[in-house]
């Protein structure tokens, strides 16, 4: 595609349709791409909402190897989550917040009440059955971070 700046010879008409053409490209850009604040989640994090309140699921090789470990392998804990299975799902909750999100913000054994009140389907707040399966695509994937999480569950330091 030629730039409106090139200084090839357009035929009768061409330029025009050109500049409309990237007129509408730069239009469809700017719709397909959500406008994100400072705020927003770094990549690889997922946010879920427990209890009306916002968290984060972090991924960490933590998190990762004591899912792996409990659900005999990844492929367990994927079809654990398409089957429901609740005790899974709230494992991967629990370590994707981390320790310290869990001890500073919900009494002993809460955790699995709070996910069951906020709702498992996606037309419930806590839309939990979506959420861990973002939380472990973003695991298999590295998550956007080093994975250096230590074996006590604490999360890596972001570096941005």
């Amino acid at each position: 595609m030629r730039s409106r700046n090139s200084k090839t010879r357009l035929g009768k008409g061409e330029g025009v349709i050109m500049a409309r053409s990237e007129e509408a490209q730069e239009r469809r850009s700017e719709k397909e791409i959500p406008k994100v604040d400072s705020t927003a989640v770094s990549a690889g994090e997922v946010p879920i909402t427990l209890g009306g309140k916002d968290y984060t699921l972090v991924p960490s090789l933590h998190a990762l190897q004591v899912i792996s470990k409990r659900s005999n392998g990844l492929r367990g804990a994927l079809e654990a989550i398409t089957n429901y299975d609740f005790d899974v799902i709230a494992l991967i909750v629990e370590l994707g917040l981390g320790q310290k999100v869990v001890r500073e913000n919900f009494k002993t054994g809460n955790l699995a009440e709070v996910i069951y009140e906020s709702g498992l389907a996606d037309l419930t707040e806590g839309k939990a059955i979506s959420k861990c399966m973002q939380y472990m695509t973003s695991l298999m994937t590295r998550g956007g971070h080093d994975n250096t999480g230590d074996a006590n569950g604490a999360n890596p330091p972001r570096t941005s």
